[in-house]
C-alpha cells in the first residue's frame, strides 16, 4: 500500500503507509461501526456525497456571460437614458459596478462623463461638418465617422486605427482614444462595430474586441470568475453571501475543480487561501513538502482509474447497466486524495508548535491515518472491481450479469458515502481549529455525527440531532476521544478510563 503509515506513538502519518489489521487493532473499533463514518439517512444520495451538499454557485456559458452583460447595459441605458453604446463606455469605466455608476452619475454627470471620455457634445474645434476632409488622410468622404468629439476620419482611417489597436494592445482597445492629438474621447463600440463589420475581411478582429469586452465584464465582476482552465470558455458565478473557505469550492464543466477565491489548484481544504498561496510560493525540502508531493502523485493514479472506468470499463461491460456508482467512487476517491494532500500543509502551518503528546496533535494524526485507510479501502474495493471485470474479458458481459455485481453495487455506495461524510467532518473539524480537544467542561458526542457538544446544549450543533437519554461521557486523557460512560477503555486508542 502505498501514501500510508502508523508511528511508534500510534498515530498516524500521511505520505506512509498502513496495515489494515493493524490499524483497526489499533483503534478498537468496527468498520461497520464507526461513528465518524456513519452517514446521514437525509444525504446518502450519490449526488450529494461532497461537501457543500448543495452548490452555492453556477455555471455559466460564455453565452450566458454575455447574456448578463447585455442586460446590464440595457438597465444602465434606461436608468440613466443614454445610448447601450454609452452606457456600455460608462459601465466599463466603473468596472462594471452599476450601483458606483448610478450613485456617481447623479451626483455629477459631467465628471462621470469626462472621466470615461464620454462628451456629451463635440469640441469646439472639431468640424460640424462630417464631410469634410478626414483629419488624418485629408480625403473629402462623405461617410465620415466622428467619435463623441465630432473630429471627422474616413473608414479607412478608423479600420487601419482600430484594428492597428486591437492586434497589438488587446484589452487595452477597450479605452482607445479619437485619432486626434490631445483629444479625450473614448472610441465607442458601436463605432468599432459600424468600422470593423463595413468589411468582412476584419470580422475575425471585431471579434476578438466583443471577447476582450467581455472578459473585462467578468473580470471586473465580483462574483463572477472565470474558469483557470485552458481553452475554457465557462464562468463561475458564487451566489451572493459565500464568502468562506467551504463556498470556493467549484468544479466546472470541464472537470477541473479548484479554489474560486484564490484559483489555486482545485481544492485546498482544510487550510485557507493565505495559507496555500504561502505553501505554494515557498519551496520545502522537509518531509512535509515531499509528503504532499507523494499525495499528488496519488491523485493522479486515482485520476487514470477515473479515466480507466469512463472508458475502457463502459466499453466492456453490457450495455443498460448503469456505472455511475462506480464513477462516483472514483471522483471521491480524487477529492479525499486532494483533501490529505492539504492536510499536510494544515499539519505543517498548524500542528508543528505542538508537542507530540499534545491531544490536538494526537487527535489530528489519529483522523488523519483514519482518512488514509478510509480512502484507500475505498480504492481496493473500486481495484477489486476492476480486476474481476478485466480478467476475462470475453466474460465481462456474465460478469454484471450475476448477483455480486448488485451487491458490489450497494457495497460500493455505502462506502462511498461513509468515505465522504468522514472527509466532510473531517475537513469541517479542521476548519475549526478541532473544537473536539477544547471542549471544557461536561459534554456529550452525537451518536449521529461524532460532534462534541455542551452538556446544556439539548440538540447537536452540527447535526440538530437530540441528546440521547441519560447521556453521559468521559475523555480520554491520551487521544481526548469522547467515550459513552458505559465504556471502561477508549474506543480511539484503548487506554483504560482513569478513576
Amino acid at each position: 500500500m502505498d501514501d500510508m503509515d502508523h508511528q511508534n506513538d500510534d498515530s498516524f502519518r500521511a505520505g506512509e503507509s498502513i496495515d489494515e489489521e493493524a490499524y483497526y487493532d489499533c483503534l478498537e473499533v468496527d468498520d461497520k461501526s464507526d461513528k465518524f463514518l456513519e452517514v446521514d439517512e437525509k444525504s446518502d444520495k450519490l449526488g450529494e456525497i461532497w461537501f457543500p451538499q448543495k452548490k452555492n454557485y453556477t455555471i455559466l456559458k460564455q453565452e450566458e456571460v454575455a447574456k448578463l452583460q447585455e442586460d446590464d447595459i440595457a438597465q444602465a441605458s434606461t436608468f440613466l437614458s443614454v445610448s447601450k453604446s454609452d452606457a456600455c463606455l460608462l459601465l466599463l469605466h466603473s468596472n462594471w459596478r452599476t450601483d458606483n455608476l448610478t450613485d456617481a452619475w447623479f451626483a455629477d454627470e459631467n465628471k462621470i462623463r469626462e472621466k470615461a471620455g464620454l462628451l456629451k457634445k463635440p469640441l469646439d474645434n472639431a468640424s460640424e461638418d462630417l464631410s469634410s476632409s478626414c483629419r488624418l488622410c485629408s480625403y473629402s468622404n462623405s461617410s465620415n465617422i466622428s467619435a463623441s468629439c465630432g473630429h471627422p476620419f474616413c473608414g479607412d482611417c478608423w479600420t487601419g486605427y482600430i484594428t492597428k489597436s486591437i492586434n497589438e494592445e488587446g484589452p487595452a482597445c477597450l479605452v482607445l482614444r479619437c485619432p486626434e492629438p490631445d483629444c479625450s474621447a473614448v472610441v465607442g463600440p458601436d463605432l468599432v462595430q459600424n468600422v470593423m463589420l463595413a468589411t468582412n475581411q476584419e470580422s475575425e478582429c471585431y471579434e476578438r474586441y466583443k471577447h476582450y469586452l467581455l472578459r473585462s465584464y467578468v473580470e471586473d465582476h465580483k462574483l463572477i470568475k472565470w474558469c483557470p482552465a485552458p481553452d475554457c470558455n465557462s464562468a463561475i458565478r458564487l451566489d451572493a453571501g459565500c464568502s468562506s473557505t467551504s463556498c470556493y469550492h467549484v468544479s466546472c464543466v470541464c472537470s477541473r475543480s479548484y479554489c474560486w477565491n484564490c484559483k489555486e489548484e482545485e481544492n485546498h481544504r482544510p487550510v485557507d487561501c493565505e495559507t496555500a498561496g504561502k505553501w505554494i510560493s515557498n519551496i520545502f525540502e522537509s518531509v512535509h513538502y515531499q509528503r504532499w508531493q507523494n499525495h499528488g502523485k496519488s491523485k493522479e493514479k486515482a485520476l487514470e482509474v477515473f479515466d480507466k472506468v469512463k472508458t475502457t470499463v463502459h466499453q466492456e461491460l453490457l450495455e443498460g447497466h448503469e456505472l455511475d456508482f462506480l464513477l462516483e467512487a472514483c471522483k471521491q476517491m480524487i477529492e479525499c486524495r486532494q483533501v490529505l494532500r492539504w492536510t499536510v500543509v494544515y499539519d505543517y502551518y498548524n500542528m508543528s508548535d505542538h508537542e507530540a503528546q499534545h491531544p490536538k496533535r494526537r487527535l489530528f494524526g489519529c483522523l488523519q491515518g483514519h482518512a488514509e485507510f478510509s480512502v484507500k479501502r475505498l480504492e481496493n474495493q473500486v481495484q477489486q472491481f476492476l480486476s474481476l471485470a478485466n480478467s476475462d474479458p470475453s466474460s465481462s458481459s456474465s460478469v454484471v450479469e450475476k448477483k455480486e455485481f448488485a451487491d458490489f453495487r450497494v457495497r460500493l455506495q455505502d462506502l462511498t458515502n461513509m468515505t465522504a461524510t468522514y472527509f466532510k467532518n473531517l475537513v469541517r473539524a479542521l476548519e475549526h481549529g478541532l473544537p473536539e480537544t477544547c471542549c471544557d467542561g461536561a459534554s456529550w458526542s452525537c451518536e449521529s455525527c461524532t460532534y462534541i457538544n455542551a452538556m446544556s446544549a439539548v440538540k447537536c450543533g452540527m447535526c440538530t440531532a437530540h441528546i440521547p437519554e441519560g447521556a453521559g461521557y468521559w475523555s480520554c486523557d491520551k487521544c481526548t476521544y469522547f467515550n459513552p460512560a458505559s465504556t471502561t477503555s477508549c474506543s480511539m486508542c484503548s487506554l483504560a478510563e482513569c478513576c
